[in-house]
């Protein structure tokens, strides 16, 4: 039932659901693959080590394989969002369910 206040008609949340991404990567995974990408530059990676180990987190669940990282432009992001966000939404709102609007935010870009 919509939502009516002083005769405008309010967004109002109908659903919540989460899906994560296929591929689950040990945090350590995820750190020596950036190490990967930081090769000769060892400050800068020591910071982004740090930050890493920091949060706490064991595993990350990534949409493509590590290697697909980092995509090559904001084009190929955006492509690769638009085409592996919205199967991530549709399994986050769960079977038979629809909406005019769909929100989706995914840290990481893919």
């Amino acid at each position: 039932m919509p939502v009516i206040h002083d005769g405008v008609l309010k967004p109002r949340l109908a659903s919540i659901g989460t899906a994560l991404g296929a591929r689950r990567y040990s945090q350590d995974e995820v750190i020596e693959g950036f190490r990967e990408l930081w090769s000769g530059r060892d400050r800068e990676f020591a910071r982004v080590e740090r930050f890493h180990r920091a949060v706490r987190v064991e595993s990350r669940h990534l949409s493509l394989p590590m290697a697909a990282y980092p995509l090559q432009s904001f084009d190929e992001a955006t492509r690769v969002f638009l085409e592996v966000g919205t199967d991530l939404a549709e399994r986050a709102m769960g079977p038979g369910f629809s909406s005019e609007l769909v929100l989706l935010r995914q840290a990481g870009g893919g």
